[in-house]
């Protein structure tokens, strides 16, 4: 026993829902679905989210295929095309592998998340991103390729390292102090920064 609500077109229920407002998710459709043994209502389904989180090169992707499920804590785990997990509970992580990162829309959806009516009065909450063999997409043909990049939101301040081969990159906010390190990187790494551009036998330092 149990219910199953599918949903053809978000959009015509979106500004009724407050789950589908909360997350900006309007466009699309999905189904939710509790058996009544279960503790948990499970989704799936197919968006044209708001923001655009990844991308093929410099293109973004606009349909993702979602599913998860949400507790009575209102905590959601959610798998995006089968490459992102993400968890919003007391803090936010996200988990990619093998993807294209838009960075400006990834910053834009962090943003929207911490800022949920929940977490105003509360402490601020925490972020935990992870992507393995991914790259961060900062311009036009221009990427920063990686095998492991970790970043971290916590207490008000943003740190984040990146490695690619023998080469280590580093980076801290806080208090509106920018630091920025990193060394060894080879030349398929500074190709793809710098679109165009050919490198042979150097290596990139910088502080």
């Amino acid at each position: 026993n149990g219910w199953i609500l599918n949903l053809d077109s978000i959009d015509a229920i979106a500004n009724n829902s407050d789950f589908l407002k909360k997350y900006n998710i309007t466009n699309g459709k999905i189904s939710l679905h509790k058996n009544s043994d279960e503790l948990y209502t499970k989704f799936n389904g197919n968006i044209d989210y708001a923001y655009k989180l990844l991308v093929n090169k410099d293109k973004p992707i606009l349909n993702y295929k979602i599913d998860g499920y949400i507790t009575k804590q209102q905590d959601i785990y959610i798998k995006i095309n089968d490459k992102t997990n993400i968890e919003i509970s007391n803090d936010l992580k996200i988990n990619m592998h093998d993807s294209g990162i838009n960075l400006d829309q990834l910053l834009q959806f962090v943003k929207m998340i911490t800022s949920q009516e929940k977490y105003k009065n509360d402490e601020k909450m925490n972020v935990f991103f992870k992507a393995d063999n991914s790259y961060i997409y900062v311009g036009k043909n221009r990427y920063v390729i990686s095998d492991k990049i970790d970043l971290q939101f916590y207490n008000g301040i943003i740190t984040a390292q990146l490695s690619h081969a023998n080469g280590k990159a580093g980076f801290k906010l806080s208090n509106n102090e920018f630091h920025l390190y990193g060394r060894d990187f080879n030349d398929k790494f500074m190709e793809n920064l710098f679109s165009l551009s050919k490198f042979h036998g150097g290596s990139l330092d910088f502080s």
